[in-house]
């Protein structure tokens, strides 16, 4: 949206994305850009301003870039529960994938916790921040 501000305290707000000068005059554009949606006298005219950003606004960040809508508990401390319903799905024979996706967690995240657990053994492509007996 454009402010343009006249001669004489006049003003118009056009919807426009693109402003030209063609022979003395103001062509403002729509995005569309095929047909001109106004055009002012340049003799006219004092001045021309942005009223409201053309790009959107990025959308925020999450709090926590680390943690997301697939993994909401990701980075969150284990409770007693959550570690249970996480060794029951173990023992039941569930998928290191379906184990993280009923928690809520990342597959890293589930099988760093059945590590230190016990349950299982680290393998070379897992990432821990703790000391693993050995």
């Amino acid at each position: 949206m454009l402010h343009v501000s006249m001669v004489g305290d006049a003003f118009a707000e056009v919807d426009a994305t693109l402003i030209t000068i063609d022979d003395a005059t103001l062509v403002c554009w729509s995005a569309a850009g095929e047909e001109p949606v106004a055009r002012y006298g340049l003799e006219q005219v004092l001045s021309v301003q942005l009223v409201q950003p053309l790009v959107a606004e990025p959308e925020p960040e999450p709090a926590s870039s680390r943690s997301s809508p697939e993994h909401p508990n990701a980075f969150r401390r284990w409770t007693p529960e959550q570690e249970a319903a996480v060794v029951e799905a173990y023992h039941r024979g569930d998928t290191f994938e379906q184990i993280a996706a009923a928690a809520g967690r990342r597959v890293g995240g589930v099988r760093a916790r059945l590590i230190a657990l016990g349950l299982i053994e680290p393998e070379a492509t897992d990432r821990l921040r703790f000391p693993v007996a050995g």
